[in-house]
């Protein structure tokens, strides 16, 4: 049977899950973890983690695998859009992404995927991930003899134990939090928290004065008992709910932060590390709430930090929102979630955004069948044999490309031409047929439509002539917000980088003879951004404007 694994490179523990079967049924056979060896400089040591769980491995080297992309080198974006055709959303994306984030887009991979379309309104999820990290990333993992043929963001796995209504699935790490917010199954937005598991145990640490260790084997024998204040739980609802209260109480009262009666001091320290790591999940929710327009229903914890008893009644006291565990198939623990939603990943049983593309593709078996055959000198039966091979995996990848090619084009064809239903596209060449009549009948729209009029018509010759006379974008930015041109004047409402660049815009219309009446007001600062009116006299109301004037 064929074999795929999972790879879940944490900073603390690697964990593999494997599937096995054929024909796109798999089952999960196993999971395992290792702890991650450190160098003496604290370099935690992957590759060598990894080996000791693929050494037991027999088809490890050419069973295909998935690994994670981790968010706090990424970013989440839920994009909304007012239209839903989706070359346009293709179209508009870059220029969207690239003025809401802090990056060079040329150094970033961006994957998408469309949430919704309805209504005249589209929604959709942004990937963004540095190439070199990316590239560092799958580079440690071949180095490892486990390169990985899809690399996703960790949450885009994660959001697969979400199901319906709005669930965040917290995943608590040993050095972070994961956040991942989901509505009915599909992720909309995640954060993180620079805080998991080691806190906690550097908590214990600190207040008994032993090494790390045994402050971590101290943890994970203790039970955090359920402290949520003065007030209790109703007050952590009401303050996650009433809009003037998201900055009070994001850290609970010192009398419940450690401090109740008969606590002894690592219990004490405990109590303490974990209302702390609460008000900062807490203060992150908050955050995606209200960037998203949802409300939360319930928080899904996943994680090996989450195996700390009590965490989870704690987390719900001080959010006030239900928590409960993921269920990871196969009957493993939660601390397996993610390798085994990246082991899905791999047999094809979940879709996520594959973050390797262009250059950074991979490259498949047929390349590694290439090198082997071109590297070892056999007799002339073995390099038949091998020559088949590689014939029968390229056709089987090229039979992949072209059903995956006729379902794009049945994709364009549909939403192009709502009117016509998939069933009618069974062959490429139906598809062909109807582009081609459609395309036919609208020439014939567009010529019987263009013997109507002479001439370019003046609307279209005046919005010509206006963008030509704005600046180039090197010299003065513009975006115009809303236009009107009617018989008497030209008016546009737009936005500008500041009260310069509005009066160059101003003074470069103001050269053109038409245009000279240009004036701009109702000039208002927004944030980085400045907007303002133009209006633009035409006809005789320029010229009786011109008069009292002068």
């Amino acid at each position: 049977m064929a074999m795929v694994y999972g790879i879940d490179t944490g900073s603390w523990r690697v964990r593999v899950a494997a599937m096995e079967g054929s024909f796109r049924r798999f089952e999960i056979r196993d999971a395992a973890q290792v702890g991650v060896p450190h160098a003496e400089d604290g370099t935690p040591l992957m590759a060598d983690a990894i080996g000791a769980l693929r050494d037991q491995e027999k088809g490890w080297d050419t069973a295909e695998k998935a690994a994670a992309f981790p968010l706090d080198a990424g970013v989440v974006r839920l994009v909304r859009l007012p239209f839903v055709d989706k070359n346009a959303i293709a179209r508009a994306l870059p220029a969207e992404v690239e003025g809401s984030v802090p990056y060079d887009l040329e150094d970033m991979v961006l994957g998408t995927r469309l949430i919704d379309a309805k209504d005249g309104q589209s929604r959709t999820s942004v990937f963004i991930a540095p190439k070199d990290e990316l590239r560092a990333r799958i580079d440690a993992l071949v180095a490892a003899r486990s390169e990985p043929k899809l690399l996703c963001m960790d949450v885009d796995a994660l959001a697969s134990y979400a199901g319906r209504g709005v669930q965040v699935v917290v995943d608590v790490g040993h050095r972070r939090t994961l956040l991942a917010l989901c509505q009915n199954g599909q992720l909309l937005g995640a954060r993180f928290v620079s805080g998991g598991g080691a806190d906690l145990t550097v908590a214990i640490e600190d207040a008994l004065g032993v090494p790390f260790a045994r402050a971590e084997e101290i943890k994970h024998g203790m039970a955090l008992p359920l402290s949520v204040g003065e007030g209790g739980a109703d007050e952590a609802q009401a303050e996650w709910e009433g809009e003037d209260a998201t900055d009070a109480g994001l850290v609970p009262p010192a009398s419940s932060i450690g401090g109740a009666p008969g606590l002894t001091a690592e219990q004490a320290a405990l109590s303490r590390a974990v209302d702390l790591w609460c008000a900062e999940v807490r203060s992150e929710l908050i955050t995606l709430e209200d960037e998203l327009k949802v409300g939360i229903d319930d928080l899904l914890v996943c994680g090996g930090g989450a195996h700390l008893e009590g965490l989870g009644g704690r987390l719900a006291a001080r959010t006030g929102v239900p928590v409960r565990p993921v269920i990871v198939p196969g009957g493993h623990g939660i601390e397996y979630a993610l390798a085994v939603a990246l082991a899905r990943v791999a047999a094809s049983e979940l879709k996520v955004v594959d973050l390797r593309t262009g250059d950074l593709a991979f490259h498949g078996h047929a390349e590694t069948l290439w090198n082997l055959v071109g590297a070892t000198v056999l007799g002339g039966t073995l390099a038949m044999v091998a020559g088949l091979t590689l014939f029968a995996v390229q056709l089987y990848d090229a039979n992949q490309r072209l059903d995956s090619l006729d379902a794009k084009i049945v994709d364009v064809v549909t939403g192009t031409f709502p009117d016509v239903g998939a069933d009618r596209l069974g062959e490429p060449s139906m598809a062909l047929a109807i582009m081609q009549e459609r395309s036919a009948e609208t020439t014939r729209r567009v010529e019987a439509l263009g013997a109507t009029v002479a001439g370019v018509p003046p609307t279209l010759e005046m919005l010509k002539s206006l963008s030509e006379k704005v600046p180039s974008p090197n010299q003065a930015r513009i975006d115009v917000r809303e236009l009107t041109i009617s018989e008497a004047s030209i008016t546009f409402r737009a936005e500008t980088d500041s009260y310069e660049s509005a009066a160059k815009i101003e003074e470069s219309l103001q050269k053109d003879e038409r245009f000279k009446s240009a004036r701009k007001g109702d000039e208002k600062k927004v944030g980085e951004a400045l907007t303002f009116t133009m209006t633009i006299p035409l006809g005789e109301t320029d010229a009786a404007a011109t008069g009292e004037e002068g």
